[in-house]
């Protein structure tokens, strides 16, 4: 991180400012950085390369994650982002009590942006296994020009869901303090086969 405070004159925007306050760490490999054009060409650049042992701390709506691969390839026309990892961490402190630890988390995602100035982000598939359940969730964003609505499609399969260990994905950050202490004394057992999420 501070190699790019160096290199990149972003202070002060908030984007940046958050990246700053998560302190990403993890090993940079194989890393390439391509910038073609002239005075008479339209500039055209891509970038590749590959993170391996990511880890994030939590700093505003940025999700804190350790024990991450990464592997991205991204130009002008858009890009994607293939992650991995095997006994990954996942925190999200405004929502969960604790850090979840996972025992995998895998998918890719993908960005393009619009001649219109919209951007749209995918994720085919983005599978989350815990020990209280499985997860299959696919996901379609689309960003409009000047802070306008966003318009979801999210949809979350989920299954082995052991109702026993589901006390730490309780968001007891978004509830009332009385319901989740009801909820800890209430859920004791119970297996859920599958079920779904669709937004």
């Amino acid at each position: 991180t501070p190699i790019l405070t160096r290199l990149l004159p972003l202070e002060g925007l908030d984007a940046f400012d958050r990246l700053l306050e998560a302190n990403p760490d993890g090993s940079v490999r194989g890393m390439t950085w391509r910038l073609t054009g002239g005075s008479d060409q339209t500039p055209t650049w891509a970038l590749a390369g590959q993170v391996t042992g990511l880890s994030v701390q939590p700093a505003g709506a940025i999700p804190g994650v350790s024990g991450l691969d990464l592997r991205l390839s991204a130009d002008q026309a858009g890009g994607q982002v293939a992650l991995s990892g095997e006994a990954p961490t996942l925190s999200l402190p405004r929502i969960l009590r604790a850090p979840l630890n996972l025992t995998r988390m895998e998918g890719e995602v993908r960005w393009r942006p619009e001649p219109d100035g919209r951007l749209h982000i995918e994720v085919p598939e983005l599978l989350i296994d815990h020990a209280a359940m499985r997860t299959s969730t696919s996901l379609g964003l689309c960003l409009p020009p000047g802070g306008g609505s966003p318009l979801l499609d999210l949809q979350t399969h989920f299954g082995d869901a052991d109702a026993a260990k589901a006390g730490p994905l309780i968001p007891a950050g978004i509830l009332k303090p009385r319901l989740v202490e009801w909820l800890d004394r209430s859920i004791v057992s119970g297996q859920v086969p599958s079920g779904a999420v669709i937004f």
